[in-house]
Protein backbone atom coordinates (compact mmCIF):
# COMPACT_ATOMS: atom_id res chain seq x y z
CA UNK A 1 0.00 0.00 0.00
CA UNK A 2 2.76 2.61 0.60
CA UNK A 3 3.79 2.61 -3.20
CA UNK A 4 0.09 3.70 -3.92
CA UNK A 5 -0.02 6.72 -1.21
CA UNK A 6 3.29 7.89 -2.47
CA UNK A 7 1.88 8.18 -5.73
CA UNK A 8 -0.99 9.86 -4.56
CA UNK A 9 0.68 12.47 -2.71
CA UNK A 10 3.41 12.74 -5.83
CA UNK A 11 -0.15 13.54 -7.74
CA UNK A 12 -1.25 16.17 -4.88
CA UNK A 13 1.96 17.69 -5.49
CA UNK A 14 2.25 18.07 -9.30
CA UNK A 15 -1.88 19.35 -8.83
CA UNK A 16 -0.34 21.87 -6.30
CA UNK A 17 2.31 22.66 -8.31
CA UNK A 18 0.30 23.32 -11.34
CA UNK A 19 -2.31 25.50 -9.16
CA UNK A 20 0.88 27.56 -7.89
CA UNK A 21 2.11 27.83 -11.61
CA UNK A 22 -1.85 28.96 -12.81
CA UNK A 23 -1.85 31.45 -10.02
CA UNK A 24 1.06 32.98 -11.52
CA UNK A 25 0.44 33.17 -15.00
CA UNK A 26 -2.46 34.80 -13.73
CA UNK A 27 -0.81 36.91 -11.88
CA UNK A 28 2.26 38.23 -14.69
CA UNK A 29 -1.12 38.40 -17.21
CA UNK A 30 -2.60 40.87 -14.65
CA UNK A 31 0.46 42.91 -14.47
CA UNK A 32 0.78 43.46 -18.08
CA UNK A 33 -2.63 44.25 -18.77
CA UNK A 34 -2.17 46.89 -15.75
CA UNK A 35 0.80 48.60 -17.68
CA UNK A 36 -0.98 48.06 -21.14
CA UNK A 37 -3.61 49.62 -20.04
CA UNK A 38 -1.85 52.36 -18.23
CA UNK A 39 -0.10 53.03 -21.60
CA UNK A 40 -3.05 53.61 -23.65
CA UNK A 41 -4.77 55.91 -21.15
CA UNK A 42 -1.01 57.88 -21.58
CA UNK A 43 -1.35 57.23 -25.36
CA UNK A 44 -4.63 58.83 -25.21
CA UNK A 45 -3.81 61.68 -23.50
CA UNK A 46 -1.46 62.48 -25.72
CA UNK A 47 -3.29 62.28 -28.69
CA UNK A 48 -6.01 65.48 -26.86
CA UNK A 49 -2.96 66.92 -25.76
CA UNK A 50 -1.75 66.78 -29.79
CA UNK A 51 -5.00 67.58 -31.25
CA UNK A 52 -5.34 70.73 -28.84
CA UNK A 53 -2.15 71.78 -30.54
CA UNK A 54 -3.06 71.07 -33.69
CA UNK A 55 -6.35 72.95 -33.31
CA UNK A 56 -4.35 75.97 -32.10
CA UNK A 57 -2.25 76.28 -34.53
CA UNK A 58 -4.75 75.98 -37.19
CA UNK A 59 -5.97 78.79 -35.21
CA UNK A 60 -2.85 80.78 -35.60
CA UNK A 61 -2.79 80.52 -39.09
CA UNK A 62 -6.25 81.41 -39.98
CA UNK A 63 -5.34 84.40 -37.83
CA UNK A 64 -2.18 84.85 -40.06
CA UNK A 65 -3.91 84.37 -43.26
CA UNK A 66 -6.79 86.74 -42.25
CA UNK A 67 -4.09 89.61 -41.36
CA UNK A 68 -2.29 89.45 -44.04
CA UNK A 69 -5.49 89.87 -45.98
CA UNK A 70 -6.30 92.29 -44.32
CA UNK A 71 -2.49 94.30 -44.72
CA UNK A 72 -1.96 93.00 -48.70
CA UNK A 73 -4.91 91.60 -50.12
CA UNK A 74 -2.93 90.74 -53.31
CA UNK A 75 -0.21 89.17 -51.68
CA UNK A 76 -3.60 87.04 -49.99
CA UNK A 77 -5.26 86.35 -53.04
CA UNK A 78 -2.09 84.84 -54.72
CA UNK A 79 -1.58 82.73 -51.80
CA UNK A 80 -4.71 81.41 -52.01
CA UNK A 81 -4.75 80.12 -55.71
CA UNK A 82 -1.59 78.95 -55.34
CA UNK A 83 -2.67 76.93 -52.27
CA UNK A 84 -5.94 76.00 -53.83
CA UNK A 85 -4.11 74.45 -56.78
CA UNK A 86 -1.75 72.40 -54.60
CA UNK A 87 -4.84 71.11 -52.23
CA UNK A 88 -6.78 70.31 -55.93
CA UNK A 89 -3.33 68.33 -57.03
CA UNK A 90 -3.07 66.50 -53.66
CA UNK A 91 -6.88 65.59 -53.66
CA UNK A 92 -6.13 64.03 -57.13
CA UNK A 93 -3.09 62.25 -56.39
CA UNK A 94 -4.65 60.68 -53.44
CA UNK A 95 -7.81 59.72 -55.95
CA UNK A 96 -5.54 58.42 -58.51
CA UNK A 97 -3.71 56.43 -55.42
CA UNK A 98 -7.40 54.99 -53.97
CA UNK A 99 -8.33 54.00 -57.26
CA UNK A 100 -4.97 52.33 -58.31
CA UNK A 101 -5.34 49.76 -55.40
CA UNK A 102 -8.86 49.44 -56.09
CA UNK A 103 -8.46 48.21 -59.02
CA UNK A 104 -7.54 44.27 -59.88
CA UNK A 105 -4.25 43.37 -61.17
CA UNK A 106 -5.33 41.77 -64.52
CA UNK A 107 -8.13 44.93 -65.28
CA UNK A 108 -7.43 47.66 -68.19
CA UNK A 109 -6.08 50.56 -67.69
Amino acid sequence: EQPVEVDMQALQVQHKWEEYQREQMLEEAGTRLENLSRELRMQEEQIVSYKARLHSLQQQKQESLSAVAKQNPSAYLIYSKYHTKQSKRATSRRLRMDVDHEAPDDAPL
